[in-house]
């Protein structure tokens, strides 16, 4: 297993094995999902998320082939499932930061919705993902929370 590494500007390996989270680790991680997870240590890399949501708008403007696209995709998903924007707020004041969140949300990332499960009658994410409004460092930004809510309609099990 990988971490993510400097310099910014590189896209990772999508072959190799990266930590995505405290407790999860995958392949096929995209450039995007890198620069959220370095963006507490290294907040330069605030400037790099910008530069590619850019260029991957201009991708699409262009009509370019589809597997381009999904590369530098804001909702491209790594191998376990995971978006930038789920990485992001799993990871929150962790090595991402709730600016990098914000940005993603602005830019249009689809928020992450969470499924009932039969057997329980808690909220998880596809593939038994622990809801990731469960992460106690997010009740310290109740205002993201509210906006992702209001965004998707989720009012309970915030």
């Amino acid at each position: 297993m990988a971490s993510f590494t400097l310099p910014l500007d590189v896209p990772p390996d999508r072959s190799v094995i990266y930590k995505c989270g405290a407790n999860y680790i995958s392949a096929g991680c995209t450039h995007l999902m890198k620069l959220v997870m370095l963006t507490l240590e290294h907040p330069d890399a605030i400037k790099h998320i910008k530069k590619l949501l850019d260029r991957s708008c201009a991708i699409a403007k262009n009509n370019t082939t589809a597997e381009n696209i999904n590369a530098e995709n804001i909702n491209a998903e790594n191998n376990i499932g995971f978006s930038a924007l789920y990485i992001a707020m799993l990871n929150i004041s962790r090595t991402s930061t709730l600016e990098t969140v914000q940005i993603l949300v602005a830019a249009g990332a689809k928020i992450p919705l969470p499924v009932q499960s039969n057997h329980d009658n808690r909220r998880y994410y596809p593939g038994n993902i622990p809801t990731v409004y469960s992460n106690p460092s997010l009740f310290n930004h109740r205002n993201i929370i509210m906006e992702l809510a209001l965004r998707t309609g989720i009012t309970q099990d915030i």
